[in-house]
């Protein structure tokens, strides 16, 4: 399995916050008023507008990997290693998966690559 670690931090700006991060040599990926990836050498940050309050503090990061595979191709790997994941769930960027830690953090598997699975 080929990922790249990218922690999520959830802002409540993100014009504002892609602004901190680009002063610490970030430099923009992409960029909306919800959503910025950053990126510095081989290290992605991204940056979410924090629209669910009730379920995190204003410093929330989460766990994100990118992955460089096709995501079926992934999903049976994890399957096979006896990892359960949710299923593959279409967003604007791309696809994404979730699983959980033997602890239960949920972690986010992100599918930006959309000729991955044209």
């Amino acid at each position: 399995m080929k990922l790249q670690l990218m922690p999520i931090v959830y802002v409540n700006n993100v014009e504002k916050s892609a602004w901190f991060y680009e002063k610490l040599g970030f430099k923009p990926k992409t960029q909306s008023r919800y959503w910025a990836e950053l990126e510095q050498g081989a290290t992605m940050l991204a940056l979410d507008l924090d629209q669910s309050r009730e379920t995190r503090t204003p410093d929330s990061v989460e766990i994100c990997f990118v992955a460089h595979e096709k995501f079926e191709n992934l999903k049976t790997q994890l399957e096979t290693a006896d990892i359960e994941t949710r299923g593959i769930v279409d967003e604007a960027f791309g696809r994404s998966m979730t699983l959980q830690d033997t602890d239960g953090l949920v972690i986010q598997i992100n599918e930006h690559d959309l000729e991955l699975h044209s």
